[in-house]
């Protein structure tokens, strides 16, 4: 299952057919069906009983991300993978119901609006979505793979929106295959684009980059993996996987960071890539994320983080269960990275060793003090202290970027990492949870409670969701592992195990809704989506755990 998942997130699985309804309850009365069943506790906890959890079926499997639209976070958007959708959801309700208008709009044949289908180009696939980026009320941005873009839509309604697209007279047009030169309408910016590393590039393995689309070094961007807003501009991820993707033999080419500039004072969105820094390589592979952090410290210099994972391989599925197992390790180290906004320049890595960073954006609590996220070969969390950012020289004086491991002289020796290869954070094993040998541990999705005191993750192979007690007020830099305790499991789902099959596994992205529960909203602060054997979108309240 953990292999079916990674191969559709990089947009190489095939669609599946969506089902007649959602599934799931008895649908009567032509409504959205539902579900609710308890969830039980393993180990410690605040009390005895089970939690209630509320869960809402989605079209498909592997739904891939969910998003709080702001300013009012009244409003849930998620990416729904087949079919490519965004669907609205009201959060309030037990469960949540769907807002979107039915039946949900898919993305058409055409997702960029250039009056060409997405099929007639290469890669001659359509686009697979991998994440949401809800921007407001009225724009949501929606990251795609194998059909490389970055589409605009309505969060209300599942609609496309138009916007402007361009290519600046700076750049060369023949590394924009999918963008026009001159402003036109269009519903989506391409992200495909002719990336040169320069010479003595080379990949994950260490064998040199080839010439695909210009005279060096160069090949074709691919799997846009994340999207973030900071300083006017938009940041787009691309892991840049090469041959073997989805494979435990897959290439990666060296990972970059498109920056677009956006504009939307016009009410409709205006893209096109910056002239200046149109693309920054990261010093690491498979860049799966990026987050955008503004210090309490230095509230004048936003920076961009990039979750690099490093290289991932992707064991094959056990024949005798094709639907349910399969692992995977890492065979390149990870790290976070640092882009100054203003400089649109890396100034800092974070190397966290070989440890397969998780896809999700970084987790950050409510007083921008640490980040946090997952694994995607263990069940081991990783966090950084962003208050050691803050030791970062001036952009101008760097020819290369700091390390914040507590090495360089530079940055004063500052050490960011809490939790980094040999000093994990650990989530319990389930009893009788995920057989080790096939599912060995992904912890996929992280979120801090609103106030700042509890960190959240989901473990897809176990089906559980760990409750972790965070106390940071006087903290040292870096923050002391001893500030963060498991408090408890919650078994929130089955397991991903041969003996699961038929019921609900393999939970993923976990979302908080801003605000106090019981004061700001009624409902359910805590969302995470399931993805087999249906999409399931499930709620339930942290107090109670």
């Amino acid at each position: 299952m953990k292999a079916r998942l990674r191969v559709a997130l990089m947009g190489v699985a095939l669609a599946l057919a969506l089902g007649a309804d959602c599934g799931g309850g008895d649908g009567s009365g032509g409504g959205p069906s539902r579900l609710s069943r308890e969830g039980g506790r393993e180990s410690g906890g605040r009390g005895n009983g089970g939690v209630r959890i509320d869960c809402t079926p989605l079209p498909g499997e592997f739904p891939p991300a969910l998003d709080f639209l702001p300013p009012a976070f009244d409003r849930l958007a998620v990416a729904n993978f087949t079919p490519s959708s965004l669907l609205a959801f009201d959060p309030e309700p037990r469960p949540a119901e769907i807002t979107t208008p039915a039946p949900p709009p898919a993305i058409p044949p055409d997702s960029d609006g250039d009056g060409v289908a997405d099929d007639s180009l290469p890669p001659f696939a359509p686009p697979f979505l991998d994440g949401v980026l809800a921007v407001d009320a009225d724009l949501a941005l929606l990251t795609a793979s194998a059909y490389e873009e970055v589409i605009f839509a309505d969060p209300a309604t599942g609609l496309l929106v138009e916007g402007t697209v361009s290519i600046p007279a700076a750049l060369d047009p023949s590394d924009y295959p999918f963008l026009p030169v001159g402003p036109e309408t269009r519903t989506a910016v391409s992200t495909r684009v002719c990336l040169q590393p320069g010479s003595g590039a080379v990949d994950h393995r260490g064998d040199p980059v080839p010439s695909v689309c210009a005279a060096g070094p160069s090949f074709f961007s691919s799997f846009t993996s994340g999207a973030a807003l900071a300083g006017g501009h938009l940041f787009v991820s691309m892991s840049n996987l090469g041959s073997g993707a989805g494979t435990n033999d897959t290439q990666y080419l060296p990972g970059s960071v498109l920056v677009y500039d956006l504009d939307r004072s016009s009410g409709r969105p205006v893209v096109s890539p910056n002239p200046d820094r149109p693309v920054i390589f990261t010093e690491y592979y498979n860049p799966t994320h990026v987050t955008a952090v503004t210090l309490p410290s230095v509230p004048d210099r936003p920076f961009v983080l990039v979750t690099s994972s490093g290289g991932l391989q992707i064991t094959p599925d056990d024949p005798s269960t094709p639907e349910l197992e399969g692992g995977g390790f890492a065979d390149s180290e990870a790290a976070i990275e640092v882009i100054d906004v203003a400089a649109l320049q890396q100034v800092a890595t974070i190397p966290l060793g070989t440890v397969g960073l998780s896809f999700d954006r970084l987790s950050v609590d409510a007083t921008s003090r640490v980040a946090f996220t997952g694994s995607a070969i263990s069940r081991s969390l990783y966090g950084i202290d962003l208050e050691a950012l803050g030791s970062i020289p001036p952009a101008a004086g760097l020819t290369m970027p700091v390390v914040l491991d507590g090495s360089d002289s530079r940055a004063g020796n500052v050490d960011a990492r809490v939790f980094f290869e040999g000093q994990a954070l650990e989530i319990p094993p389930r009893r009788s949870g995920a057989p080790a040998e096939s599912c060995p541990g992904f912890t996929s999705g992280t979120a801090f409670t609103d106030d700042g005191l509890t960190l959240l993750a989901t473990e897809f192979c176990d089906g559980t969701i760990a409750e972790i007690a965070v106390e940071l007020l006087g903290a040292p830099v870096p923050v002391p592992t001893e500030r963060f305790s498991v408090e408890s499991v919650l078994n929130a789902v089955a397991p991903v195990s041969p003996d699961s099959i038929g019921r609900s596994q393999a939970p993923g992205a976990l979302r908080v809704r801003p605000g106090v529960p019981g004061t700001d909203f009624d409902g359910p602060d805590v969302f995470f989506l399931v993805g087999v054997p249906e999409g399931e979108l499930c709620a339930l309240r942290s107090r109670a755990l």
